[in-house]
């Protein structure tokens, strides 16, 4: 059951790249964003509107409301099941997205570890919430592993103390407790990254920040809190909602948080096209302001090649 997937740091021009190819090749979009499967979070997620999905189907988005968890293995398993309904209707599956983990999951699966249990650690934590609260020993998850914390409810002490075990045994968070898979030689799924110079992408993601901001992201994420959603919960953590929630309670202000969004959002496409730059299987097309119509032309060409059953280079990287 071959898919293509199309790749690449924050900002770089996937979904527009994404949905021309689509129109062209009778593909259906699904979407490998972790913050594109919440409802209400349209702004600050950079969903495509109905008007810019041009007819072509999309899946993936609008999956749970933003106080609800949704975890990797969610995503696979979504992910395999909407794959293999778009190829029985005889159209492309076309996998889209920037959430590394997502994409590596879909690929190469993940394992996740088993930590054993440790009788004295969890009777610590135990007692430390018997004497300080259930709340107290909340926030010291939230202090270490935030992401896990936010899927926990703050009476669920077991599982509290769980996740806190597992962190001092491991020292690492519980909600990255996993191990990847090795690549995996996949001649079922073409790997399209596009990427461009850095300069180029900052500029893009500092524009991006601002049209957000201007669309009323701070609004968006105001009417969410005003809704019950928890600034805890597991979709505020991202970036962007995390900051204009600190501006919300006065923390920091409009212009601080601004500032801190742009620079998150870049280290974020950093880290993602260190990510993918250590799979063996990505074919790297470069972008410009002025190439969408040319990366789509190099985009189609191959994955026409890949459907044709053509070997393509393991790895073709874009000018640095």
């Amino acid at each position: 059951m071959a898919f293509v997937c199309l790749a690449g740091p924050t900002a770089v021009g996937k979904s527009s790249v994404a949905i021309e190819l689509a129109k062209q090749l009778e593909a259906e979009i699904l979407s490998a964003d972790s913050m594109q499967i919440y409802r209400q979070m349209d702004i600050g997620t950079g969903k495509v509107t109905p008007e810019e999905m041009q007819g072509v189907v999309h899946y993936g988005i609008d999956l749970v409301d933003p106080d609800e968890s949704f975890s990797v293995a969610d995503f696979v398993k979504y992910a395999k099941k909407t794959i293999a309904n778009i190829a029985q209707r005889r159209h492309l599956p076309l996998v889209v997205g920037g959430t590394t983990l997502y994409l590596r999951g879909l690929l190469d699966g993940l394992s996740f570890q088993t930590v054993p249990s440790s009788p004295s650690l969890r009777q610590n934590w135990e007692d430390y919430a018997a004497n300080h609260g259930r709340e107290a020993l909340y926030q010291e998850l939230y202090k270490v592993d935030p992401l896990t914390a936010a899927r926990l409810h703050i009476n669920d002490v077991r599982r509290v103390v769980r996740a806190l075990e597992v962190y001092q045994l491991t020292g690492r968070p519980m909600s990255q407790s996993y191990q990847w898979q090795p690549h995996r030689d996949r001649s079922d799924v073409l790997l399209l990254v596009l990427n461009g110079a850095r300069d180029w992408l900052y500029a893009r993601i500092d524009k991006r920040v601002d049209e957000m901001m201007a669309s009323g992201w701070l609004d968006e994420v105001r009417r969410l809190l005003a809704a019950g959603v928890s600034e805890d919960a597991q979709s505020m953590q991202a970036i962007g909602y995390r900051e204009l929630v600190r501006t919300l309670r006065a923390e920091i202000s409009l212009e601080e948080a601004v500032v801190l969004i742009k620079r998150n959002t870049r280290r974020l496409a950093k880290r993602q096209i260190s990510f993918l730059r250590q799979d063996p299987r990505a074919i790297w097309i470069e972008m410009d302001d002025y190439a969408q119509d040319k990366v789509v032309v190099q985009a189609r060409k191959k994955i026409e090649q890949f459907l044709a059953g053509i070997t393509l280079p393991q790895r073709e990287y874009a000018d640095e």
